[in-house]
């Protein structure tokens, strides 16, 4: 199968993009960003999704389109960016795929589409809290509309919980190193749980999707079992790194009110926060979702979330804590 990937440039994709090519699929890309890789090769077009010129001449004669391409980061985009990218620019992947009989289309969407409601299964009715979250379920509802606009086509929505890996540098990654080189205390009880997924079952969940469009339209959520509270987590990353996890935990209200001082003070040197009470309430927020569907119908996680910390951890030593790699 020709298969266009989105954001091939990205995390997921330098991951995914080998084992399609391994699977005989042949792969172009579209990125904004040149991709900087030498253990497989495919054909990259440089562009914005939202632009119809550079999403025409990357999708001929494609059979079908792994969109990846996203704004996602916590703080920086405006509502705008968000929406440019996440919605318009699926809009027009949309249109193009219409125009060129392109009837496959693999969205990665996002667990934050239903906002604060915890635990949620496929079947929860979105309620996002933040940009990203609306923009992201813009975009699904418009694949809703393609699809129905014409029946032979097909659509996968997935929706990931937060992805961690080697070479990733997001918010998991963070509290992995903090945990791993003894300098993390748990703000809040710690009981609060928090679904993540290992970048390889992510790519081993799509590898299997890929061959299960049995319907017009489906949605899966991807996380990795079991759901490990914070406590558990960070024992478990801190036992792998053979370190003692400190049992002092940090109220939530005094720690908040640290950071808003802490960063206070470095506004006024114009330097950058490390931590924001945005990326603080996330972490103490009870992130837990249901990813039976996927399993009900033949899908078997490959990982465990324990092998999975203890390849990340391994890398990330190997190479420093990617002190030399710019963060996408």
């Amino acid at each position: 199968m020709k298969i266009l990937v989105t954001g091939d440039s990205g995390f997921i994709a330098s991951f995914l993009i080998p084992r399609l090519i391994n699977k005989g699929h042949e792969v172009v890309g579209i990125d904004l960003v040149p991709y900087n890789r030498q253990t497989f090769t495919h054909r990259q077009i440089i562009g914005n999704i939202a632009d119809r010129n550079a999403v025409l001449k990357a999708a001929q004669d494609m059979d079908c389109i792994i969109h990846l391409a996203a704004v996602h980061t916590d703080e920086g985009p405006t509502k705008e960016d968000y929406f440019y990218t996440n919605a318009t620019g699926t809009e027009v992947l949309l249109d193009v795929a219409g125009k060129l009989n392109i009837n496959q289309f693999f969205f990665f969407s996002t667990v934050g589409i239903y906002g604060n409601i915890s635990p949620a299964d496929e079947t929860t009715l979105p309620m996002p809290n933040n940009n990203y979250g609306f923009s992201k379920l813009k975009a699904e509802e418009a694949i809703v509309k393609w699809c129905q606009d014409n029946t032979i086509r097909k659509a996968i929505i997935i929706r990931p919980t937060a992805v961690y890996g080697p070479g990733n540098k997001a918010n998991i990654f963070r509290l992995i190193k903090q945990v791993s080189i003894g300098n993390f205390r748990i703000v809040g009880n710690g009981k609060n749980k928090k679904a993540i997924i290992f970048v390889k079952n992510v790519v081993s969940s799509v590898m299997y999707l890929l061959e299960h469009f049995n319907n017009q339209i489906d949605v899966y959520n991807l996380i990795d079992y079991p759901i490990l509270t914070i406590n558990s987590l960070t024992t478990t990353i801190a036992k792998i790194n053979k370190k003692d996890l400190s049992k002092f935990k940090i109220p939530l209200i005094p720690a908040t009110m640290l950071i808003t001082i802490f960063n206070g003070v470095l506004w006024l040197i114009r330097q950058k926060p490390m931590i924001t009470k945005m990326r603080l309430k996330k972490f103490c927020d009870n992130t837990e979702y249901c990813a039976d569907k996927i399993r009900q119908i033949g899908y078997q996680q490959d990982i465990s979330t324990e092998s999975g910390l203890r390849e990340t951890i391994k890398w990330n030593k190997t190479h420093d804590w990617q002190k030399e790699i710019t963060e996408k």
